[in-house]
């Protein structure tokens, strides 16, 4: 294969795998990944006084900025590397825009860390949380994954991925 061929193979599989998460339901039911993602975080009661970081702009990100504000959360960002995006978002739920060149600074700042994106390039990186605070949760949504597989062994995060979510509807 050339660089080329590999390139459109993954845009295409990237393409499928957006187009079936929004066309199916997870397992074969109604529960979506953001139902199951909501659970997790409710599980781990973190929603007094907890801060949100929100990566993505799509039909998921939506749906959890929806069910998070319903908490009322100490503080929601929300950041796409579409600028006109986030406006809308931040300003139809009333929450903060993160510029996305200063998405890595913002990472110390919040208690939950939410994935939702199509990206071939890992969005967070082991050493982008050195600085984060204990018990940071980061849930990754993302097809593939957003994160790097070793964040799983850092010891101030506790990271759940799609197959951690998987695992969590069975």
């Amino acid at each position: 294969f050339t660089d080329a061929k590999l390139k459109l193979l993954f845009d295409v599989a990237l393409k499928e795998s957006t187009s079936l998460k929004k066309k199916y339901a997870v397992k074969g039911s109604f529960y979506s990944y953001a139902d199951v993602a909501f659970d997790i975080i409710s599980k781990n009661k973190i929603f007094n006084a907890t801060t949100f970081l929100i990566c993505g702009t799509g039909m998921l990100a939506r749906k959890l900025i929806k069910k998070i504000v319903r908490r009322a959360p100490l503080k929601v960002f929300v950041a796409s590397r579409t600028k006109n995006k986030v406006d809308t978002i931040s300003k139809e739920f009333k929450i903060n825009a993160v510029d996305w060149t200063h998405l890595k600074d913002i990472y110390p700042k919040v208690d939950v860390i939410l994935t939702c994106l199509a990206t071939r390039n890992k969005l967070i990186r082991e050493e982008d949380l050195s600085e984060v605070k204990e018990a940071t949760l980061i849930l990754d949504l993302g097809a593939p994954k957003n994160t790097e597989e070793m964040i799983k062994n850092k010891k101030k995060v506790r990271l759940y991925d799609m197959d951690d979510l998987n695992l969590e509807i069975v």
